[in-house]
């Protein structure tokens, strides 16, 4: 599932595309002239933030530790904050274990898509809920045996910003024949400057042009792409008029 991002906010890197009259013929000196004051280059030098990726081992598998009859372990979530508006719930248990579950003090809904799976050596019972809705704000999800002592774990769902930077992966200045494209390359940055790490769908718009490829969601307003892990491309097709293109 991808969750849409709405984009508030002009890009702190707008990339600005000046599309040249075509060039059927041989123009006169003053044509020459003309289109030169119409011309444009980009009007800022866009320079995206590099992301340093970190090299890390991945610890030796080793057998889980048992669990008695009234213990549940809760294996997922395990960070305390979150952006998004569900979240699952991986917990483990015992075979034979009767297990309740709370969220925000209310039972689980009974409606709420579950799976389970038993480990073949150590009979132990790993369950999933799926999509476990999450109000802004802290929310507090408590895993409970019968018979046994309360796990629980809190949950805090914050709102994050999102802001978009782009830059064309092409050349900038393209004629005005209703053909030429420019490829536009784009991430997406939380608040702290990172890319986003989720799959997110991204609303562009064109001051002139239009957009070309794959909308994600034809029935909504602008052109819908596709960002993976933060980054997505984009084309966007010249008109017949010389102009600057604005792309938010």
């Amino acid at each position: 599932m991808y969750r849409p991002i709405s984009l508030l906010l002009l890009s702190s890197c707008m990339g600005t595309i000046a599309l040249l009259a075509p060039a059927a013929a041989a123009p006169e000196p003053e044509a020459a002239t003309a289109k030169t004051e119409t011309g444009s280059k980009l009007e800022q030098s866009i320079q995206l933030p590099s992301t340093p990726q970190v090299s890390q081992s991945s610890p030796a598998p080793s057998s889980p530790a048992p669990i008695a009859a009234s213990e549940v372990r809760i294996l997922s979530p395990q960070a305390p904050t979150t952006s998004e508006k569900e979240t699952n719930l991986v917990v483990q248990y015992a075979p034979g274990a009767k297990v309740r579950v709370t969220v925000n003090q209310q039972p689980i809904d009974p409606s709420s898509p579950t799976q389970t799976q038993t480990d073949a050596t150590t009979g132990l019972i790993t369950q999933v809920w799926y999509s476990i809705p999450l109000r802004e704000g802290e929310n507090t999800l408590v895993v409970q045996a019968e018979g046994g002592t309360a796990t629980t774990i809190k949950l805090t769902r914050k709102e994050t910003s999102a802001r978009i930077e782009f830059l064309p992966s092409s050349n900038p200045q393209v004629p005005a024949d209703g053909r030429s494209t420019v490829t536009l390359e784009g991430q997406i940055l939380d608040d702290t400057g990172q890319l986003i790490a989720q799959d997110a769908i991204v609303t562009l718009t064109t001051s002139a042009g239009k957009f070309v490829g794959a909308d994600q969601d034809s029935d909504r307003p602008g052109f819908q792409a596709l960002a993976q892990s933060g980054r997505f491309t984009a084309q966007v097709q010249s008109a017949l008029a010389a102009q600057k293109v604005r792309i938010r």
